[in-house]
């Protein structure tokens, strides 16, 4: 254990002291655009919850739109209960918000499964951080809203889940 921690003090500084001689381009590019709206999506099947957020969009100078939205999820069943915070950066491809688009998100899971093959030990509940990326397609229902189907895999507590969202 003393080991793992000091390997990862040694790898923070030392990507710290490569960092400082690094000579980073800045891009000052202002958003062309800002957006503010609700985001709502359902996973009905691999992993189910139900997430309610906040998504800022902004079309950047290169035309291509980016968003950062920020998610409360959760679900509730005898067997399983699923809470979680996360936060999410999506790409899109075109110049536009709908097509295709990759995201990638990070935040944290509680977990209480009593499980079908699965049992973490004793407590079954536990914490589980949520790094995951994924790929998905927007279809523009009117000018300010969408609808999304969209997949992810990654370090989290089921490997991979499907979602259908909505945007207003």
């Amino acid at each position: 254990m003393k080991t793992i921690k000091s390997f990862i003090y040694f790898s923070v500084m030392l990507f710290m002291q490569i960092s400082l001689f690094a000579q980073t381009e800045v891009n000052l590019n202002h958003p062309k655009k800002l957006v503010t709206q609700i985001h709502t999506s359902i996973s009905p099947i691999l992993s189910p919850r139900i997430c309610l957020g906040i998504v800022v969009a902004q079309e950047n100078e290169d035309q291509n739109w980016t968003e950062l939205t920020f998610n409360l999820h959760g679900f509730n069943s005898e067997g399983l209960k699923n809470y979680g915070i996360s936060g999410n950066y999506s790409y899109f491809w075109s110049g536009e918000r709908n097509g295709y688009f990759t995201f990638l998100t990070a935040g944290f899971d509680y977990v209480d499964f009593d499980g079908f093959f699965y049992s973490p030990g004793p407590n079954k509940a536990f914490l589980r951080p949520n790094l995951s990326g994924g790929l998905g397609y927007s279809f523009r229902i009117s000018e300010k809203s969408f609808f999304r189907l969209s997949m992810d895999i990654g370090f989290k507590w089921f490997l991979s889940n499907l979602y259908l969202s909505f945007i207003w």
